[in-house]
């Protein structure tokens, strides 16, 4: 009887920690990060969402192929992944990067809802004002 009771306790621990495990690797792929830095020890500009939203001074910052950030309408985009799959070619969207992209995505897809939501699965946060 002892032993299963250890194990029952054992199984519920083993599974409690597969679950935090499972939430661990979701938090992961999560491209909205709240990020607090003590200015004093380190200068480094952070390109990550402070609690308030993005600056367009991190906007700038990721602006390549590598690491491209846009702002439109408020909002803040990572592209990155998105350069080689847009339908209108990977210049488009690397013209974009670092960038506000607002005038050019409501000119070229203003009011389309397909475009809106496609560039939806992209958002990581707002631009802060």
């Amino acid at each position: 009887m002892m032993s299963c009771v250890v194990y029952n306790v054992y199984m519920k621990k083993l599974s409690i920690l597969v679950v935090a495990f499972a939430l661990l690797a979701a938090g992961c792929n999560s491209t909205e990060t709240t990020i607090t830095q003590d200015s004093s020890t380190n200068n480094n500009q952070s390109t990550e969402q402070t609690a308030t939203g993005y600056t367009m001074a991190d906007v700038s910052a990721a602006n390549s192929g590598s690491k491209c950030y846009s702002a439109i309408n408020g909002s803040v985009y990572d592209l990155t992944e998105w350069i080689p799959l847009h339908p209108g070619g990977a210049a488009k969207i690397q013209a974009l990067c670092g960038k506000d992209g607002s005038s050019f995505f409501n000119g070229q897809h203003g009011g389309q809802a397909q475009q809106e939501s496609a560039l939806a699965k992209y958002k990581i946060g707002t631009l802060q004002q």
